[in-house]
């Protein structure tokens, strides 16, 4: 599977920001397709790939993309998941599982229809950041950092690595 990925990276990048995805030529830059996110909030996003589809990780949302064609498979809504979000995806049987989680709270979604089928306030832990890992899965965790300047906060990506476990 390393090797797909490889020659897949070869030929195409995923880009995003500001609710939208795009898959890129990494040869000429042409875009070779674009998505928004219906009804996602939030600047920061969250790719996380398999050689199929494309899952995106926002404030509010989680969605599925098919990874040729960039068409929408599914969105699910997902009160609490802020921003930045943390993505694995767990193949192992029975089925697909996405798990997402930020600022504390954890969310188990069906990989298949995206539908949610459980989460964990993680109590008495506190809002911060979780950190993800899935045995033979798939994460993408990205590291980010707080500026202040004045009376403003922002969060900024400094990087969101996937990897395979």
């Amino acid at each position: 599977m390393a090797q797909q990925y490889r020659e897949l990276a070869q030929k195409h990048f995923l880009a995003a920001t500001n609710e939208v995805v795009m898959r890129l030529d990494t040869a000429t830059g042409d875009v070779v397709w674009k998505q928004h996110i219906p009804g996602a909030s939030g600047y920061l996003v969250t790719l996380l790939t398999d050689l199929d589809r494309v899952y995106v990780g926002t404030a509010g949302r989680v969605a599925c993309l098919d990874a040729k064609s960039g068409d929408v498979i599914w969105c699910t809504d997902v009160d609490k998941l802020d921003e930045p979000v943390s993505l694995a995806l767990d193949p192992r049987p029975p089925g697909v599982h996405l798990i997402a989680s930020s600022a504390g709270m954890l969310f188990g979604l069906d990989g298949e229809s995206g539908a949610l089928l459980w989460h964990d306030g993680l109590s008495g832990m506190g809002y911060h950041p979780v950190c993800l890992r899935v045995e033979g899965g798939i994460v993408a965790q990205p590291r980010t950092r707080r500026v202040k300047s004045g009376d403003s906060t922002t969060t900024q990506v400094l990087e969101s690595e996937q990897e395979e476990s």
